[in-house]
């Protein structure tokens, strides 16, 4: 079992001064933490200018706010999260980490069971962690109903520091760049997972090429390295508004047990066949899919 003394709890963005719909206030946040966990340590990281005083941290990183991207309106999140969640992992001495909002409280640490007992039978090729990394069902998009690629949610994260660390190194996007525009019209989940098996593979997915073979690739990734967890299962309590979310849109856990299942016993031909054609919207002939699990299993 994993000692809490040896995990480092970030919680990372713009501070949340009362409990609303919104979200729990930082303060009640933080306190839930040192409460449920009192031998973890705690890492603010938020904004320079934040009220901070007299909140329950052990470590706190104040950061430069990126802002937000050219015409994406000033809530838009896809550099601030990164700044803030890298930094404050970055921070990290202990062996296992967990990335949580500022909005987030926790309740209890079921998710510790869950990740012990969620580690084996991993394709090569497409396990780019050490460990699977714990994620929230919520917004972990399933793409045969969302009709989303690439898309863990970055609600939470619990995993080996090093995991989360270079998950969230990622490159800063800059609206110079030649890959700006189609990078910015991801969501912000989408370009994170992207850019880090880019990173990891220099292979450059692009999540809005909605073919069979990217279905495959991208649940192929998601099965390899995380674990959707419900925010009961892993032991958190998240804002209102993210419990609106339509659920058939995401992966559950038992989503996940089924990917794992099928991928992991029987890597037939006729199993990749069978996976590809429930996608409903795309029929290929046996040589397309023979190349194709040549492809992916090689």
């Amino acid at each position: 079992m994993i000692n809490c003394r040896d995990i480092s709890i970030v919680v990372t963005g713009k501070l949340v001064l009362n409990d609303s719909d919104k979200g729990f206030s930082t303060n009640a946040v933080l306190k839930s933490i040192k409460e449920t966990m009192p031998e973890a340590t705690v890492i603010l990281s938020t904004w320079k200018g934040e009220p901070t005083e007299g909140l329950a941290f052990d470590c706190l990183i104040l950061n430069d706010d990126p802002g937000p991207l050219p015409n994406k309106g000033q809530n838009d999140t896809h550099n601030r999260q990164i700044v803030t969640s890298r930094s404050g992992i970055a921070a990290c001495n202990t062996t296992y980490c967990v990335r949580m909002r500022t909005d987030t409280k926790l309740a209890k640490p079921l998710f510790l069971n869950y990740f012990e007992n969620s580690q084996n039978f991993f394709l090569g090729k497409y396990k780019l962690f050490r460990k699977r990394i714990v994620t929230c069902s919520y917004f972990s998009r399933n793409p045969r109903t969302s009709g989303m690629l690439f898309h863990p949610s970055d609600l939470f994260h619990f995993g080996l520091t090093e995991d989360l660390f270079n998950l969230w190194n990622a490159d800063l996007l800059f609206h110079d760049q030649t890959d700006y525009l189609d990078n910015s019209l991801l969501a912000p989940e989408q370009y994170l997972w992207k850019n880090f098996i880019y990173r990891k593979t220099g292979i450059s997915f692009h999540p809005f090429n909605f073919t069979i073979e990217n279905i495959i690739h991208s649940e192929l990734y998601f099965v390899n390295n995380f674990i959707p967890l419900s925010p009961k299962d892993i032991g958190i309590y998240l804002p209102n508004r993210f419990l609106m979310a339509d659920a058939k849109l995401n992966y559950s856990f038992d989503d996940w047990k089924h990917l794992y299942k099928n991928y992991s016993s029987s890597l037939s031909f006729f199993r990749i066949l069978e996976l590809s054609l429930n996608a409903g919207i795309f029929k290929r002939t046996r040589m397309y899919f023979g190349n194709l699990k040549r492809n992916i299993f090689k």
